[in-house]
Formats: structure tokens, C-alpha cells, sequence
């Protein structure tokens, strides 16, 4: 049973239907908290890996491309075609040759050095916190937004349900010799009703 509910939860994330059905502008403030969320990652790889040493640029450069492959995941499954799956998982093993490679790449150009640990470490739990606050104002913006179209929604399928009991007959019509009976069920999420 476990498994069967398992291998649900991995279909749903590669046919992700309900962020297709997002408009585009709603989309953009679960991308951008995303890119946020994610972001992190540049400052826990300082903190774990070099105990806050890690030069700041190196540190910003990784966050950056961690939330934009965030970013990305998040966008195709929303908008494009499924089969740029496999890309990205292909992409998530060279990415941390290609965060080293940029992170080298910065420290020869710019000539930047280590940063002392204790001014490291301040960076990355200030950065931590900022990036958490902004992921979390856009997440509820985005569910603000989510919330509120629902809010619409269930009020106009109220409204309907009131229409349609004015305009259907009585639950028991009765003629000599014949009793007629019906049943009224308003439909919950469905513009339309089921009768027998």
C-alpha cells in the first residue's frame, strides 16, 4: 500500500496538472519564491563546506544558479513539454561541476580571497534568514492569489446550486395513481448537477 501511494506522489510530480492550470502572472510569484527557496543552498554549502570561508561573490553566484534550476524544474513542469525532464536530470549531475568550475572562475578573475570565518558565517545565517523571508512573502502572495480564486470560485457554485433549486420542481409530485420522486444533488466542484 505504501508503495502504490509512493509511486502516486512520483506521477504527480511528473504530471504536475495543477500548475498548468495557473495563469502565467500567478505563476511568477511561485517562481520567484522558489528561486528564493532554493537560494539557499548557496549559503548551507558555504556554512557546511567551508565553515564560512567562502568568498561572498562565490557564495551569491551559487545561490543564484540554485534558485534559477529551481526556477527552471518549477517552469517546465508548468509550461513545457515533459519530456525536458530527462534534461534536467541529466543537468543535476553536471551542476556541481559547473558551480565549481563558475566558483573557481570567480576567484581567479576578481582575485578574491577567503573571508575570515566569524564575517562568514554572520553572511551566510543573515543571507539564510533574508532568503527564507522573501520565499515566504511570495509563497503567501502566490497563495494569497490561489486562495482568493477559490474563494470566487465556491461562491459561484453556491449562487448556481440557489438558481438551480429555484428552477427545479418539487422533490414529490404526486398524480392519481402515480407518485413521482426525485432527488437533488448539487454537484461540489462542477458547474452541473447529477439527478436520478
Amino acid at each position: 500500500m505504501a508503495a502504490k501511494g509512493k509511486l502516486r506522489t512520483l506521477k504527480e510530480l511528473i504530471h504536475p496538472e495543477h500548475l498548468r492550470a495557473v495563469p502565467f502572472k500567478r505563476l511568477w510569484f511561485q517562481l520567484i519564491a522558489v528561486f528564493f527557496l532554493f537560494s539557499v543552498v548557496g549559503f548551507l554549502v558555504d556554512l557546511v563546506y567551508l565553515k564560512g570561508q567562502m568568498q561572498y561573490a562565490v557564495v551569491l553566484a551559487i545561490a543564484t544558479i540554485s534558485g534559477l534550476n529551481a526556477m527552471l524544474w518549477v517552469f517546465v513542469l508548468a509550461r513545457l513539454s515533459k519530456a525536458l525532464v530527462l534534461p534536467l536530470i541529466v543537468l543535476q549531475f553536471f551542476l556541481p561541476l559547473i558551480l565549481t568550475g563558475i566558483g573557481n572562475w570567480l576567484i581567479g578573475a576578481f582575485n578574491l580571497q577567503p573571508v575570515p570565518m566569524d564575517r562568514g558565517i554572520d553572511f551566510a545565517a543573515i543571507g539564510i534568514m533574508s532568503v527564507l523571508i522573501f520565499s515566504y512573502f511570495f509563497f503567501v502572495v502566490y497563495l494569497r492569489g490561489s486562495g482568493m480564486e477559490s474563494f470566487r470560485m465556491r461562491n459561484e457554485l453556491v449562487q448556481a446550486q440557489e438558481v438551480q433549486q429555484v428552477i427545479l420542481p418539487e422533490s414529490r409530485l404526486a398524480f392519481p395513481g402515480l407518485v413521482v420522486e426525485s432527488e437533488y444533488r448539487p454537484a461540489r466542484e462542477v458547474g452541473g448537477t447529477f439527478s436520478r
